[in-house]
């Protein structure tokens, strides 16, 4: 049986036109494979959300990517996106804010599963 879990995430308002935003957050138990992915940016109309496994923001690190979000998106990723990062237990954000006149008050929830390990 799977066990499928929720986090959810506020981040601190974002003023307009702020890019290159990083946040470190707690997701645990890892490994789990990211299943779903909420997000709602208050009255911002235009946002980007990364989402790594580790710290050091690059691609090979990115485990999800949304652009040109305009207030919500919500999306189930068919093959799931799989993160472990024994060590810590992180996971890390890069957001950007591109709407010039609307500040970003982001809420994102994702949806996991655990993943067995032998």
């Amino acid at each position: 049986m799977v066990k499928v879990m929720k986090e959810e995430y506020r981040f601190p308002r974002i003023a307009a036109s702020a890019t290159d935003q990083k946040y470190t957050r707690i997701l645990e138990p890892q490994p789990c494979r990211i299943t779903e992915v909420h997000t709602t940016g208050g009255s911002s109309t235009n946002y980007d959300v990364y989402i790594y496994d580790e710290e050091d923001y690059d691609n090979i690190n990115l485990i999800y990517s949304k652009t040109g979000v305009n207030l919500e998106s919500h999306e189930r990723l068919s093959k799931g996106a799989f993160t472990h990062n024994s060590e810590k237990r992180y996971i890390f954000f890069l957001i950007n804010n591109n709407d010039s006149g609307n500040p970003l008050d982001l809420k994102v929830k994702i949806v996991y599963e655990l993943v067995e390990t032998e």
